[in-house]
């Protein structure tokens, strides 16, 4: 990303978040409402792109993020299940202590979850600093197979109860095919080659035979250095956190990986990543082509995405994707 991509993308942050403020009064009864005492300290965090999120001390000592979503469905009841599942299989992930709907005074309704704030550095921020903590990063692929460890009732985004839904794993990765109009449109408003579009949405449509898989599996969704938090000291770092599992799904477990591949893998490698996961790189060998095909998907998906948020600091990052993965197939 170049100096001008990291302005673009800070004041569409800023400018994204102001929209997004929820009366103190208001946050206050909320985590009063979880905890049972009053707010001694109320930090807003410009953070993530979704949400209005802030890191909260009570006078009684809970240390809490407190999210605030302003969509009509802000899946945090489904994530509140997939948390819960994770850490059941050993996974240091938050406890979500609450998940309320409340009416602001102008009449919309935003949700609240109230979280337990884990201990520790997001990942990211590490590497920023120079640091390289080995013992944590080896820990990661355990810890992304112990979520991949829970079935799901089917496939797509989860459902409150932890379900996904009767469709199938082509369905998801043929989703784009019927919308190319609409793809060829957002690629044209950011000055997209027709081309590449065109062979992009022929290989999704060119490559069925792969999408026969009926095993849906757990997934995180946002699988990612800014969600790992690290805690300890030098050398005896360790994983203290997963956090934010709002997109979490029932799907191909390759899904987290080709997402790893695209959004992290420049920072530590794929081969570090999966050196603890269990049978890890023989799935990657076998499921090569497959996970090229997810990482352009999300490419043309993103195009999308990004137009009807007026977003444009990633799209040269989508273009490339695209580009590497065509010239992968």
């Amino acid at each position: 990303m170049t100096p001008d991509d990291d302005e673009a993308r800070r004041t569409w942050l800023l400018g994204r978040h102001a929209g997004k403020r929820t009366p103190r009064a208001i946050i206050d009864a909320q985590v009063r409402a979880a905890v049972g005492t009053r707010v001694r300290s109320l930090e807003r965090l410009i953070v993530g792109e979704d949400n209005e999120v802030y890191d909260a001390t009570t006078d009684g000592g809970d240390r809490l993020i407190v999210r605030i979503s302003h969509e009509s469905d802000p899946r945090f009841e489904a994530e509140r299940w997939a948390l819960d599942s994770v850490r059941a299989a050993g996974v240091p992930a938050p406890v979500v202590l609450q998940v309320q709907p409340v009416a602001l005074p102008e009449g919309r309704t935003v949700t609240f979850c109230v979280e337990e704030k884990l201990p520790g550095t997001p990942l990211d921020v590490l590497l920023d600093q120079g640091a390289w903590p080995e013992r944590a990063i080896r820990q990661l692929g355990e810890i992304l197979s112990a979520i991949h460890g829970n079935p799901i009732d089917g496939f797509g985004y989860l459902r409150p109860d932890g379900r996904g839904w009767p469709i199938t794993f082509e369905s998801i990765m043929a989703d784009l095919i019927p919308l190319s109009a609409r793809v060829m449109d957002a690629a044209r408003h950011w000055r997209v080659d027709d081309r590449l579009v065109v062979a992009g949405l022929d290989h999704l449509a060119g490559h069925t035979d792969l999408y026969a898989y009926g095993d849906p599996r757990l997934l995180h969704g946002d699988f990612s250095l800014d969600h790992i938090l690290i805690h300890g000291d030098q050398g005896h770092e360790h994983v203290s956190g997963i956090i934010d599992m709002q997109e979490c799904s029932g799907g191909h477990p390759v899904s987290d990986i080709a997402y790893w591949m695209t959004i992290s893998h420049e920072r530590i490698p794929i081969s570090a990543l999966l050196a603890s996961y269990p049978g890890g790189p023989e799935m990657v060998e076998r499921d090569r082509t497959l996970i090229t095909l997810m990482m352009l998907r999300r490419a043309l998906w993103m195009l999308v995405a990004d137009r009807d948020r007026g977003k444009s600091d990633q799209v040269g990052t989508h273009v490339r994707a695209l580009e590497d993965a065509l010239a992968t197939l």
